[in-house]
Protein backbone atom coordinates (compact mmCIF):
# COMPACT_ATOMS: atom_id res chain seq x y z
CA UNK A 1 0.00 0.00 0.00
CA UNK A 2 1.62 3.14 -1.21
CA UNK A 3 2.26 6.22 1.65
CA UNK A 4 -0.73 8.34 0.83
CA UNK A 5 -3.20 5.11 0.96
CA UNK A 6 -1.87 4.64 4.75
CA UNK A 7 -2.23 8.36 5.74
CA UNK A 8 -5.81 8.41 4.64
CA UNK A 9 -6.30 5.21 6.04
CA UNK A 10 -4.95 6.32 9.28
CA UNK A 11 -7.17 9.62 9.20
CA UNK A 12 -10.73 7.76 8.24
CA UNK A 13 -9.35 5.71 11.68
CA UNK A 14 -8.96 8.84 13.88
CA UNK A 15 -12.60 10.15 12.47
CA UNK A 16 -14.03 7.06 13.02
CA UNK A 17 -13.43 7.01 16.63
CA UNK A 18 -12.89 10.12 17.60
CA UNK A 19 -14.91 12.25 14.85
CA UNK A 20 -11.82 14.50 13.75
CA UNK A 21 -8.11 14.05 12.81
CA UNK A 22 -6.59 15.75 15.27
CA UNK A 23 -3.88 18.46 14.65
CA UNK A 24 -1.12 16.86 15.42
CA UNK A 25 -1.85 14.02 13.32
CA UNK A 26 -2.44 16.45 10.60
CA UNK A 27 1.19 17.75 11.41
CA UNK A 28 3.19 14.60 12.03
CA UNK A 29 1.36 13.23 8.37
CA UNK A 30 3.01 16.63 6.68
CA UNK A 31 6.40 15.94 8.23
CA UNK A 32 7.31 13.09 8.98
CA UNK A 33 4.95 10.85 7.62
CA UNK A 34 6.58 7.48 7.24
CA UNK A 35 7.34 7.80 11.46
CA UNK A 36 3.56 8.70 11.38
CA UNK A 37 2.68 5.44 9.64
CA UNK A 38 4.98 2.86 12.04
CA UNK A 39 3.02 4.79 15.30
CA UNK A 40 -0.09 3.89 13.87
CA UNK A 41 0.60 0.14 13.17
CA UNK A 42 1.54 -0.40 16.29
CA UNK A 43 -1.28 1.70 18.16
CA UNK A 44 -3.96 0.12 16.07
CA UNK A 45 -2.78 -3.23 16.96
CA UNK A 46 -2.67 -2.30 20.96
CA UNK A 47 -6.11 -0.39 20.45
CA UNK A 48 -8.26 -2.87 18.77
CA UNK A 49 -10.34 -5.58 20.41
CA UNK A 50 -8.27 -8.33 21.71
CA UNK A 51 -7.85 -10.14 24.79
CA UNK A 52 -9.00 -6.82 26.51
CA UNK A 53 -12.26 -5.40 24.47
CA UNK A 54 -11.31 -1.80 23.11
CA UNK A 55 -13.75 -0.51 25.37
CA UNK A 56 -11.31 -1.37 28.37
CA UNK A 57 -7.98 -0.40 26.50
CA UNK A 58 -9.79 3.24 26.45
CA UNK A 59 -10.84 3.69 30.16
CA UNK A 60 -7.30 2.29 31.01
CA UNK A 61 -6.27 5.01 28.58
CA UNK A 62 -8.98 7.39 30.57
CA UNK A 63 -6.99 6.49 34.23
CA UNK A 64 -3.48 7.16 32.42
CA UNK A 65 -4.52 10.76 30.79
CA UNK A 66 -6.47 11.56 34.21
CA UNK A 67 -3.34 11.27 36.41
CA UNK A 68 -1.27 13.08 33.50
CA UNK A 69 -3.91 15.82 34.12
CA UNK A 70 -3.25 15.70 30.21
CA UNK A 71 -7.71 16.94 29.27
CA UNK A 72 -6.93 16.95 25.63
CA UNK A 73 -6.12 13.14 25.59
CA UNK A 74 -8.53 12.44 28.46
CA UNK A 75 -11.02 14.19 26.57
CA UNK A 76 -10.66 12.23 22.99
CA UNK A 77 -9.99 8.73 24.98
CA UNK A 78 -13.29 9.47 27.28
CA UNK A 79 -15.39 10.03 24.08
CA UNK A 80 -14.18 6.83 22.65
CA UNK A 81 -14.40 4.74 26.02
CA UNK A 82 -18.12 5.90 25.73
CA UNK A 83 -18.19 5.03 21.43
CA UNK A 84 -17.15 1.88 22.76
CA UNK A 85 -19.77 1.39 25.01
CA UNK A 86 -18.10 2.22 28.33
CA UNK A 87 -21.10 4.44 30.38
CA UNK A 88 -20.13 7.55 32.55
CA UNK A 89 -19.44 5.75 35.63
CA UNK A 90 -17.47 3.59 34.12
CA UNK A 91 -15.05 6.42 32.64
CA UNK A 92 -15.31 8.23 36.50
CA UNK A 93 -14.17 4.70 37.86
CA UNK A 94 -11.30 4.69 36.04
CA UNK A 95 -10.43 7.89 36.68
CA UNK A 96 -10.54 7.09 39.88
CA UNK A 97 -7.51 4.94 39.28
CA UNK A 98 -5.50 7.72 37.90
CA UNK A 99 -6.53 9.11 41.54
CA UNK A 100 -5.36 6.45 43.44
CA UNK A 101 -1.63 7.43 42.20
CA UNK A 102 -2.10 11.19 41.55
CA UNK A 103 -4.97 12.53 43.80
CA UNK A 104 -7.74 15.23 43.22
CA UNK A 105 -6.76 16.86 40.03
CA UNK A 106 -7.58 13.20 38.63
CA UNK A 107 -11.27 14.17 39.99
CA UNK A 108 -11.29 17.46 38.52
CA UNK A 109 -9.92 16.69 35.05
CA UNK A 110 -12.72 14.28 34.79
CA UNK A 111 -15.45 16.07 36.23
CA UNK A 112 -14.75 19.11 33.69
CA UNK A 113 -14.61 16.52 30.35
CA UNK A 114 -17.70 14.60 31.41
CA UNK A 115 -19.52 18.12 32.23
CA UNK A 116 -18.42 19.61 28.76
CA UNK A 117 -19.63 16.16 27.18
CA UNK A 118 -22.84 16.66 28.34
CA UNK A 119 -22.95 13.71 30.33
CA UNK A 120 -23.36 15.02 34.03
CA UNK A 121 -25.60 18.36 34.33
CA UNK A 122 -23.27 20.08 37.38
Amino acid sequence: MGEKKELEQIFEEYIKSYGHIPDWVKLWAEISPETLIGYNKIRSVALIDGVLPKKIKELILVAINAYRRYEYGLRLHTEAAMKAGATKEEVFEAALIGFVAAGIPCIIEISKVLRESGSINR
